[in-house]
């Protein structure tokens, strides 16, 4: 993958992109097919809510991409640890390209297994996308060396746009200002936070995949940077749900 690369010319055709969160409503017009998924949690209204943003976000970057929904959150964003390990082991056993973390946890009682899983996941060149904690500390995934962390940032040009810094755990950084995105009951809001700043990423790694279908995570790394915006000082934090 070689740097330069004009993402306007892909649309993600034929990856699977799977996304572990709350659900995705496959009736919002904004969207187009989901293509499958699984449930691992499921809230008393049966009410899908801010999974159909991180979609549409994808959407919007890859818009042929085969969105696929794991859905491990309850409609307040509450997950057991235990769902999340579950979504990551469905992503990998169904062969997805990449999979998109809006979430995260700091529960050191899951670690071990997550990272193990998120080892397993490189290895079977399936590539993870995960936000950063909303308040900066350390949590996983998005800390993991297996997982591509993504932050949010006030500013950033172009739809295709995004910082790479290779030196951070977190390395990189996406749109996550106030943003129009999807939502319940076929809306849509104004939201902003790392939550929306993954799937920014996610969706780019899906055009990615698209040109290299079996790239390792260490040449989806190095497209990565060699095609992201000159750094600037516009990086902020905000709201990534967490998995108790």
């Amino acid at each position: 993958m070689a740097a330069g690369h004009n993402f306007s010319q892909w649309t993600g055709r034929g990856v699977k992109v799977a996304i572990i969160d709350s659900g995705i409503d496959p009736q919002h017009p904004r969207l187009g097919r989901v293509k499958g998924g699984v449930e691992f949690a499921v809230n008393n209204r049966g009410k899908v809510i801010r999974g159909t943003a991180v979609a549409g976000i994808i959407h919007r970057i890859a818009p042929a991409a085969e969105l696929y929904s794991v859905r491990v959150f309850d409609e307040s964003l509450r997950a057991d640890g235990r769902a999340l390990l579950a979504g990551l082991r469905w992503a990998i056993e169904f062969d997805m390209d990449v999979v998109n973390l809006s979430l995260g946890t700091t529960d050191p009682a899951i670690a071990t297994e997550m990272q193990a899983l998120c080892q397993e996941a490189a290895k079977e060149r399936v590539v993870l996308v995960a936000a950063a904690h909303n308040e900066g500390i350390d949590s996983f995934p998005a800390a993991l060396p297996e997982v591509i962390g993504v932050q949010g940032a006030d500013e950033v040009r172009g739809p295709y746009g995004y910082y790479y810094r290779a030196d951070q755990a977190v390395e990189c950084a996406a749109r996550g200002d106030l943003q129009r995105v999807c939502w319940a009951d076929r809306r849509e809001i104004m939201q902003r936070g790392n939550s929306f700043a993954a799937p920014h990423i996610a969706g780019i790694v899906a055009l990615l995949r698209e040109v290299q279908p079996q790239a390792p995570l260490a040449a989806v790394r190095a497209a990565l940077a060699a095609n992201a915006l000159e750094e600037d000082s516009a990086v902020r934090g905000g709201e990534a749900a967490e998995v108790s």
